[in-house]
């Protein structure tokens, strides 16, 4: 009997001990894994800003003058004031063309009307505002000839300049 109790130990523990060595021993399916994480960061920015500090003046003409143009640097330009976020670049959008209106109306046949284009500035297309994120935006453009029967007056259009960051 002390016998059987032993060869009853003995398998016990043979018994156990393969029980134990299949619970702790990982499975051959079993697949590797990581883990890993992240920060999400944001950074918010001062809004570019326009501002209009001058108008675009052609000066006088007389019916019959020739095309005029204003350069982006002459003191007859447009000028606008930009401020925003310092160091940052940006993009200068201009209008293609416009047409500047006799004041008084328009009559239809043309003579009422001057067309603009070539629009150009400075900085030419894009530019950066700088440590102190300000920057002084000219803007020039070409007036159209104008007939020999253009009719005489004041005339004027008004243009869209857009600036946005790059």
């Amino acid at each position: 009997m002390i016998r059987q109790r032993k060869l009853y130990r003995r398998h016990l523990l043979g018994a156990l001990s393969i029980f134990v060595i299949l619970i702790v021993t990982p499975s051959s399916n079993a697949k590797s894994s990581a883990s890993a994480t992240a920060d999400a960061k944001a950074k918010v920015v001062a809004s570019i800003t326009i501002k209009r500090k001058r108008d675009l003046d052609f000066g006088e003409g007389s019916p019959g003058d020739s095309a005029k143009s204003v350069a982006s640097t002459d003191p007859s330009a447009a000028q606008f004031s930009l401020t925003g976020e310092a160091n940052k670049a940006y993009d200068v959008f201009l209008p293609s063309s416009i047409k500047m209106v006799r004041a008084g109306g328009d009559s239809g046949n043309g003579d009422d009307t001057i067309s603009v284009n070539t629009f150009t500035s400075d900085p030419s297309g894009s530019g950066n505002l700088g440590a102190s994120g300000n920057q002084t935006l000219g803007v020039g453009a070409t007036r159209a000839s104008l007939s020999v029967t253009q009719a005489t007056g004041n005339y004027s259009g008004s243009f869209t300049v857009t600036v946005a960051y790059q």
